[in-house]
C-alpha cells in the first residue's frame, strides 16, 4: 500500500468520522466499509474520475476515452481501479479488507491489520 494513503486511511479508520457499514462500499444510511473510506479518501485528495452515487449510495467513476466520449460506470462493492491505482492496492487485499469488515472485525481492528499486515489480527 502506498505509505502516505496508508497513514490516511489508518488515521480515517480510526477517527470516529465513519460509521461502519457491511456488504457495500457506501450505503442510503450514511454508512461505509473499509473500502468505502478509501473511496472517500481517494475522492478528499482530488482523484480525478471518482464520485459519490448520486442516489445515497456507492460511487461512479468516469473515464475519458480517446474519441473523447466519457464513460461512467457505478459500483458499490469494490472500489473501482483507479482507487487500487491511487492507494497502491491489489483487489486480494482489497477483498481481504472487505472480509475483514463483513466478518465483523472493527474499524480500529482493521486498522491495526494494515498497519501490522497478517499479524495485526
Amino acid at each position: 500500500m502506498n505509505e502516505d494513503v496508508k497513514v490516511k486511511f489508518i488515521d480515517a479508520l480510526l477517527s470516529g468520522e465513519y460509521t461502519q457499514g457491511k456488504g457495500k462500499l457506501r450505503l442510503f444510511n450514511n454508512t461505509v466499509c473499509a473500502n468505502g473510506i478509501l473511496c472517500e479518501l481517494a475522492i478528499k485528495d482530488g482523484l480525478v474520475g471518482i464520485h459519490r452515487g448520486t442516489s445515497g449510495c456507492g460511487y461512479h467513476m468516469t473515464s475519458p476515452l480517446a474519441d473523447g466520449r466519457i464513460v461512467k460506470s457505478y459500483g458499490n462493492n469494490f472500489p473501482p481501479n483507479i482507487v487500487f491505482d491511487w492507494a497502491g492496492i491489489s483487489y486480494d487485499y482489497s477483498r481481504t479488507l472487505a472480509g475483514l469488515n463483513d466478518d465483523g472485525a472493527s474499524f480500529e481492528q482493521i486498522a491495526e491489520w494494515v498497519k501490522n499486515g497478517t499479524n495485526g489480527l
